[in-house]
């Protein structure tokens, strides 16, 4: 029976150390082998390189984390000019593109300033420095991470362009005025908007129709698990394991943690190649025959290959798209909703089913817990298998979810709001008003930290006093300043036009002038931490952490000094504010 060569190519770009997939070079040679197509994706950056070098000729910086597309993007500015591929060496350091087209003749493409030894760099250093101060008439285009960069000028003393080089990366301009240079940031967007584009680049390739002839291709009973896993990926719709990824895409961008168009894509192959027997975790098309004839398909679970659980422990921590997914720790968390429908063999709580990952793989399991306590271990990573399965299958916006929060798959995981913050950013997104709710549980959660006191208070803020300032148990607390809808704009805002991945800013404007008193970068764990305080709980992984961010507050608040101090107190629920007595000379403080 002959292999697709399509899981071959695709194995290229997975979690396999053999499969070199750290460069560029290496895939490329991967489709030669197979004769597989290249995954094309649309690189919008080409056209405005073009765009810029044609109407204002100078250098151009290509920047960004490793796996963002540098290479890729200077790749396909190549083919965009000459209508061909360009052929580099492995061990070209510059390649020099003459055409017509280009400005003065042509421009001199760096791959990457970081492999550059440290000769090499002197050489390069003086003509890159005057491209750059607009003393010389030859354009360089070069791709580099921000701290090769930065660390390029550094090493040369060359302090002046270094810290101007610095600005542009901090506050993310494309153009400084006393440099010759366009810099072009592939970092700053979540990428999740281009998730929808990796994975039907992967699961709508040309080559899965030389599946036709396999004997598991539409085998109902038995089918391959790589043509299954690929249904899974195929499905869109906010009850789809895409659309619960893109949500997990963007709340692990606005937490900094930003994933790389490369993790995209290897994340998308180890969900569909992803195997759990052995080996080097990776399906080929005889191990997918294979799984299929012995009914193993808890090897090939794609809800478990999400968070890399194919690979050993120590292979998945090389991976940083597994970290920042697992710390989302779904599956790990629970409710007894989800427990006692997953324990009730009947299961009459209406939750979805999969033909193969779902009752397939863990009826006999469940079976043989009730029966023998001991087979805890067995029975509890599979457990958390079927709680991400219906993490990646139910539908958040579904009524019954709606009218039953316990239902929510959110519960799932470690940011049970996470649909309140995916919720946010849709509307922040759409550039539509946030809902009153929303406003209201995160200054219900910032009063209660604030003061300390179970209020009910969602109206208003009171900024009370840094710490230093005694508050007893039965003593008033010092506030330095209050805001309210009467005299206050309280505002959620994102911070810019286009998908950075930043998280929204929560503001508050002074009414009467329009100027900003409060600005609290809202991040998904900032959220979690304030709409757990607002419900009562005090969740302690997430307290510290905030706590530092509202004692931040706090200290830029106070400084403000708008109104004088008041007291306030709590009467049934609500702060309210006392006036401040002053003493006489006579009485004792």
């Amino acid at each position: 029976m002959r292999d697709n060569p399509i899981v071959e190519f695709l194995a290229s770009y997975g979690p396999n150390p053999a499969a070199n997939n750290m460069y560029d070079e290496f895939v490329t040679q991967a489709e030669k082998q197979t004769q597989c197509a290249p995954l094309v994706f649309s690189q919008p950056l080409v056209e405005k390189m073009i765009k810029s070098l044609r109407q204002n000729p100078k250098t151009i910086i290509l920047t960004g984390t490793a796996g963002d597309g540098k290479t890729y993007t200077v790749r396909k500015f190549v083919e965009k000019i000459t209508g061909q591929a360009p052929r580099w060496k492995n061990t070209q350091r510059i390649y020099e593109l003459k055409h017509w087209s280009l400005p003065y003749g042509g421009v001199k493409i760096i791959k990457d300033l970081s492999e550059f030894k440290e000769s090499q760099k002197n050489e390069i250093f003086p003509k890159i420095r005057d491209a750059l101060n607009g003393n010389s008439p030859e354009i360089f285009i070069i791709c580099v991470n921000d701290g090769h960069l930065l660390k390029f000028f550094r090493d040369q003393n060359e302090n002046e362009i270094k810290d101007k080089l610095s600005i542009m990366l901090q506050r993310d301009y494309e153009e400084h005025p006393d440099l010759d240079t366009y810099m072009f940031n592939l970092s700053r967007r979540s990428h999740a908007e281009s998730f929808h584009e990796i994975v039907d680049e992967v699961v709508n390739h040309d080559s899965w129709q030389n599946c036709a002839g396999c004997a598991y291709m539409d085998n109902q009973s038995n089918p391959c698990p790589i043509r299954y896993n690929r249904k899974i990926l195929q499905q869109k719709g906010s009850d789809s394991m895409r659309q619960r990824l893109i949500d997990l895409i963007r709340m692990a961008a606005a937490d900094e943690r930003h994933l790389s168009i490369r993790h995209l894509i290897m994340l998308t192959v180890n969900i569909l190649l992803g195997d759990s027997h052995s080996g080097n975790g990776l399906l080929t098309c005889r191990k997918a025959r294979a799984r299929a004839s012995e009914d193993n398909y808890e090897y090939t679970n794609p809800y478990a290959n999400v968070f890399g659980e194919n690979l050993k422990e120590s292979d998945r921590k090389q991976y940083g798209v597994f970290s920042v997914l697992g710390e989302f720790q779904v599956g790990y968390e629970t409710n007894n909703y989800f427990d006692h429908a997953l324990l009730d063999e009947n299961n009459d709580k209406n939750l979805p089913q999969c033909e193969i990952y779902s009752g397939r793989i863990f009826a006999n399991i469940r079976s043989s817990y009730l029966a023998n306590r001991s087979q805890y271990s067995k029975f509890n990573k599979s457990l958390i298998n079927q709680r991400r399965r219906l993490f990646f299958s139910l539908d958040p916006n579904d009524k019954r979810a709606i009218n039953n929060s316990q239902r929510n798959p959110w519960n799932l995981s470690l940011y049970k709001h996470g649909y309140c913050y995916t919720a946010i950013l849709d509307t922040l997104h759409n550039d539509l008003e946030i809902d009153k709710h929303h406003k209201q549980q995160l200054l219900l959660g910032l009063n209660r930290m604030m003061t300390g006191m179970l209020t009910d208070t969602s109206d208003r803020l009171w900024i009370t006093e840094p710490n230093g300032v005694f508050q007893g148990r039965s003593q008033p607390i010092l506030a330095a300043l209050v805001g309210s809808e009467e005299n206050f704009t309280i505002k959620l805002e994102k911070q810019y036009s286009t998908d950075t991945g930043k998280p929204p800013l929560f503001k508050i404007y002074e009414k009467s002038s329009t100027k900003e008193c409060i600005t609290l970068a809202l991040r998904p764990t900032i959220l979690e931490c304030l709409y757990r305080v607002a419900e009562g709980s005090l969740p302690a992984s997430f307290s510290m952490e905030c706590k530092r961010e509202v004692e931040e507050i706090r200290i830029r608040a106070t400084t403000i000094n708008r109104s004088s101090p008041k007291l306030i107190s709590m009467e049934k629920g609500d702060l309210r504010k006392n006036t401040i007595k002053i003493l006489s000379g006579e009485e004792e403080w």
